[in-house]
């Protein structure tokens, strides 16, 4: 059975659950203000995540420019798995994916890096990397 309220995540009011929307996974009443304070909030969790990652030394923001530059040229901008080409080479769409992952002893040479579109990289990455690692 479902509650009959729910409380705004921006303004901590309570209203009825029918008159809250969905933002950002939250429940909102639909007010700007309350809309800024659920994106300061999220924005704030974020930030105490990536402190901490940073604090722990797992905090990774991806391959170098440089390095991506490099790979993408290297596989013509081409996915290594279905074949997708992006035409776009400047501002790419193809992403830079790890054979085997930092978090598994992977590094950042150029021979553990391959491309991929956005739909394979998703794909993998949902299926488990182990799956893949001999077709790259």
């Amino acid at each position: 059975m479902m509650h009959k309220y729910a409380t705004c995540a921006g303004c901590t009011e309570t209203y009825l659950r029918s008159k809250l929307v969905d933002y950002r996974r939250k429940k909102w009443c639909g007010d700007s203000s309350c809309r800024d304070e659920i994106d300061r909030k999220i924005k704030h969790k974020n930030y105490k995540i990536r402190m901490k990652r940073i604090a722990n030394g797992t905090f990774r923001n991806g391959v170098e420019p440089e390095l991506r530059k490099t790979v993408l040229k290297a596989f013509s901008n081409t996915c290594t798995l279905c074949g997708y080409r992006d035409v776009i080479v400047e501002h790419s769409g193809m992403e830079v994916h790890h054979i085997v992952p930092v978090s598994e002893g992977g590094s950042d040479d150029i021979g553990n890096l391959t491309v991929l579109c956005h739909d394979c990289h998703t794909t993998v990455h949902q299926v488990g990397w182990e799956s893949y690692a001999g077709l790259f």
